[in-house]
């Protein structure tokens, strides 16, 4: 696990910023993995409760975006836990579940072979390489995205590719993949539905964009005895 700390000092008209990254391991142990200082050029507080800090970098640096965030309004456990478990371990990056609007009669656009790896390591605990996956039979895979989508067998053979005998994945090309860094997700709000599903209202922060909702989707779950089902995602707002 890693913490990162921000510690702000505000002197002779600048804001200096110390950002400290702490690392540990569960069973005991911790270390300081890294520990740097720099001004701020501007910053922001938001009205959902974040600081949103830009780096003063010097004229002509064509180097990473300097941004950093750190919420002040703190969200409940359960809203951290909704976000840990079901919506931060797909995420943004190269695949597209919460990219899109989509639900159990329309689920033509999402794109299953860059959903399968991550599936695997939500259901078993790591990620698996092409030798494992090629060792996993029809029903495995069917299995598997079943257990996290209200896909048919039959549908699952139409829109996951399938080659000599087996379900293919592959490691996205690199022109497949979204160029810079990607916001990451913070679920707000939870309601519980009539027909006993839970919405989760989702929003994309991206501090190197200075903003705490580059947009806000709403994602759909239903809770099963061993575990969830995502059950349709919808784009409510958004910036771009």
């Amino acid at each position: 696990m890693v913490q990162v700390r921000l510690d702000l000092e505000s002197k002779m008209n600048q804001l200096t910023v110390t950002r400290t990254a702490t690392a540990w391991k569960e069973t005991g142990g911790q270390w300081v993995s890294a520990i740097e200082k720099y001004t701020a050029k501007s910053f922001a507080y938001t009205e959902k409760g974040y600081l949103l800090f830009q780096r003063d970098q010097p004229d002509g640096y064509d180097g990473p975006d300097g941004c950093d965030a750190i919420r002040i309004l703190p969200l409940s456990d359960e809203l951290r836990a909704y976000c840990r478990e079901m919506i931060a371990p797909v995420g943004y990056h190269c695949r597209n579940l919460f990219l899109i609007d989509w639900d159990r009669q329309n689920l033509d656009q999402i794109q299953f072979a860059d959903l399968l790896p991550v599936l695997y390591e939500m259901e078993y605990g790591y990620r698996p390489d092409s030798l494992l996956w090629n060792r996993l039979s029809d029903q495995d895979v069917e299995n598997l995205i079943q257990n996290y989508l209200p896909v048919s067998q039959e549908q699952i053979k139409k829109l996951v590719p399938h080659e000599e005998g087996h379900y293919i994945w592959k490691k996205p090309d690199q022109m497949e993949r979204i160029p810079g860094i990607v916001p990451f997700p913070e679920v707000t709000r939870a309601v519980e539905n009539t027909d006993g599903t839970l919405t989760l209202t989702v929003d994309a922060v991206w501090p190197q964009k200075e903003t705490d909702k580059a947009y806000t989707h709403e994602t759909t779950v239903r809770i099963t005895d061993g575990g969830f089902q995502y059950m349709g995602n919808r784009i409510v707002d958004t910036e771009e």
